[in-house]
């Protein structure tokens, strides 16, 4: 074959890969999910405030467009839930769960044109995904409208990094719409307002400019909610451990170690009570960090998605971090309220991608060999890991809705088991 005809023939099957990437990456992403935790899908539950807040009080009549709960205005957790009341019964976790994963798909969607905007292999796309579908931080965040705030908040850090300039017509009016509904959805969200209006900014880009502005009025709406809804249990007081541990074991180490490997650690800096182990933990981790972001910043074709991609990794677990509900100290943890630093997660996986496309091979190798470790850890905790029962392991809602033989009202569980997470079913 003639090398020109070879080299066209070789393009064409690029661009074919290209425009199923989508696709096959979304395949791969809920194919692992099922691996992952298949009884989710056959056997669908409420997670905690979907349940026992958000479908409890819609069940009785309440609007979706002004339902507040514990000071969080979430508009498109509302609207799944208000859709789960409009369906039988025993079908409403259905409704939740499997619309939680469309936005999850979507998510991986989104990433799909950042990969191939920025010349990443099929492969190395699917690594990240991978990695994505499996970390720690994501098994609370999954499958259930509960958490999809923070999904939303992945939306927009994809939208952030990608080019929209040849977006005309009915799709740019479907991305300023997301962008209004995710606006509406939650802290997450408006934390991101500041990294638009930067890449608007310094890439001189109009159309993240305005989603920015969106975001805005977004936000200003949110903090006048939390102001009226103030929450006892956001206790709002940060220490040096409490702001830089958790971010550093659940974006850096929990993804390379495991959520188990890194409870463990924890633990044993706990029983060492040494400040040297502590210190030498510390650089450790940073220097995985640091890492990741000069080796992206060195090589990025593009410098402002990597600044973009560092400010939300920084930036987002750490104000969530500084608001979260409860005693902070739980969150020096290798998987617990890992939805706070689910978006961390992700930056740091696509920071280490970026590395790993274009470096030398000297920074190549090392970054790849973080991706492939971070793939080996989500690989082996899928199976391994008692921390896993909690999110994986509970009563299905069709057969408690089945239990109650047509008694109303009825008490049922959400996950996780527990009194705390009872309520009491009036629809039939």
């Amino acid at each position: 074959m003639h090398p020109d005809a070879a080299a066209a023939n070789t393009a064409r099957q690029k661009l074919s890969l290209d425009e199923h990437r989508p696709l096959l990456l979304g395949i791969l992403f809920i194919g692992l999910l099922l691996w992952r935790s298949p009884n989710l899908f056959l056997h669908p539950r409420f997670w905690a405030e979907e349940g026992q807040f958000y479908y409890n009080v819609l069940q009785s009549g309440d609007s979706p467009l002004t339902l507040v709960m514990r000071g969080n205005y979430q508009l498109i957790t509302n609207l799944i839930c208000y859709l789960a009341t409009l369906v039988p019964t025993e079908w409403a976790a259905h409704v939740t769960t499997y619309g939680s994963l469309l936005v999850a798909s979507w998510c991986i969607v989104l990433f799909s044109r950042f990969s191939i905007e920025n010349g990443w292999p099929l492969t190395r796309a699917a690594m990240a995904v991978a990695i994505f579908a499996l970390c720690a931080q994501g098994y609370e965040v999954y499958l259930t409208t509960t958490n999809v705030q923070w999904l939303c908040a992945v939306s927009l850090l994809f939208i952030g990094i990608a080019s929209w300039a040849d977006l005309r017509g009915t799709r740019k009016a479907l991305l300023y719409t997301w962008v209004a509904i995710c606006a509406l959805s939650g802290v997450p969200s408006s934390i991101m307002t500041p990294v638009f209006l930067i890449k608007g900014t310094l890439r001189r880009s109009g159309i993240h400019f305005r989603l920015g502005l969106i975001l805005a009025v977004g936000t200003a709406i949110q903090v006048a909610i939390i102001i009226l809804h103030p929450q006892p249990d956001r206790l709002l007081s940060p220490t040096v451990m409490t702001m830089t541990a958790p971010w550093l074991l659940q974006t850096v180490a929990s993804p390379m170690f495991t959520g188990g490997g890194t409870e463990l650690l924890v633990f044993f800096l706990l029983w060492l009570q040494s400040s040297a182990a502590l210190a030498l933990a510390y650089v450790a981790l940073s220097l995985i960090a640091a890492f990741a972001l000069v080796a992206s910043y060195r090589e990025a074709k593009d410098k402002t998605t990597v600044i973009v991609l560092a400010l939300v990794w920084i930036l987002v677990p750490s104000l969530q971090t500084l608001g979260a509900l409860g005693d902070t100290r739980k969150l020096i943890s290798g998987w617990m309220h890992g939805r706070y630093f689910f978006i961390g997660v992700v930056c740091f996986v696509t920071l280490l991608g970026i590395a790993a496309n274009r470096a030398s091979l000297a920074v190549r190798l090392p970054a790849q060999s973080l991706l492939l470790i971070a793939l080996c850890a989500g690989l082996y905790q899928a199976r391994h890991g008692a921390w896993r029962g909690t999110m994986l392991e509970g009563p299905s809602w069709s057969e408690q809705v089945a239990a109650c033989e047509g008694r109303r009202p009825c008490q049922v569980q959400a996950w996780p088991a527990g009194p705390d997470w009872t309520f009491l079913l009036h629809r039939k």
